[in-house]
């Protein structure tokens, strides 16, 4: 399964995260040498006012140079989830993730595809108490689309 794909001018959004190839300077024993690396960046706002909006970005992606990643369970756990557990075989399916936000529960049910994930999310009181649900299904690409859902539901 592949974990990247090409982002699109409709991904940008102030927090994107994805990387751009570059060339970078490595040692290489006791001479410095140019290669082509991955390179993790944001979109905040100087990137914004510098590139106005996704001019850079849409020349980029014509020229293959950017990526970004699918949304995996690494993420979920940069976020402060704790995975509890699973129903499935497959470590990617119905995965059970649970947040304590400093008011309430928030758990997260994941299953990755091939290129999208599907988020249930509810809420409780307490760990194991009576849960409400706040989200049926959603489908997720990336990390930074999950963040700013979990933002306008007051999660984050």
């Amino acid at each position: 399964m592949n974990n990247y794909y090409t982002p699109t001018i409709d991904d940008l959004c102030i927090g994107f995260e994805y990387e751009r190839q570059e060339s970078v300077l490595v040692e290489k024993g006791w001479h410095q040498v140019y290669e082509k690396q991955w390179v993790s960046k944001t979109i905040d706002y100087p990137y914004i006012l510098k590139y106005y909006g996704g001019w850079e970005f849409a020349r980029d992606v014509e020229d293959d140079l950017l990526r970004a990643k699918y949304l995996d369970q690494e993420d979920l756990i940069d976020l402060g989830f704790t995975h509890v557990g699973g129903k499935l075989l497959r470590d990617d399916l119905l995965q059970d993730y649970t947040l304590y936000n400093g008011r309430y529960y928030v758990h997260l049910k994941y299953s990755r595809f091939q290129e999208w994930a599907s988020i249930r999310i509810e809420t409780s009181v307490e760990e194991n108490s009576v849960k409400t649900l706040v989200v049926h299904s959603i489908r997720i690409k990336n990390k930074s689309e999950l963040v700013k859902v979990l933002k306008q539901l007051n999660i984050l």
